[in-house]
């Protein structure tokens, strides 16, 4: 599988074996299925509960303004993947908008959702 710029710090099957999850040095955790495609990436290392029903999703300090914030999110399925990005963008726009040190890159991040 080709996507973490980094080492893999952690790979785990879903409960249904279809699935994988990664979290990677370059602090971002990814959902793959088997076939090796991608199917979601999180910005941030996160965590599934044990039936994958919720994950939790945390910013490193320096990629948030609050400190420590770990977000749990309800996962249902990965076709409500929209719906977690959109949330997540919702709160993250003001800040990559005014962040002084956001790359163009960065600040795209959320565009269209």
């Amino acid at each position: 599988m080709k996507g973490h710029q980094g080492n893999v710090w952690q790979a785990t099957f879903s409960p249904d074996d279809y699935q994988i999850a990664t979290i990677g040095s370059d602090v971002t955790t990814r959902i793959w299925a088997l076939n090796g495609q991608q199917i979601a990436q999180f910005e941030g290392t996160g965590a599934f509960n044990a039936d994958w029903t919720q994950i939790a999703v945390a910013l490193p300090p320096d990629r948030l303004r609050e400190n420590g914030v770990v977000k749990l999110w309800p996962v249902y399925t990965l076709d409500r993947i929209d719906e977690l990005l959109a949330a997540a963008c919702q709160r993250l726009r003001p800040y990559l908008a005014h962040n002084p040190d956001m790359s163009d890159a960065d600040r795209a991040l959320c565009a269209g959702r």
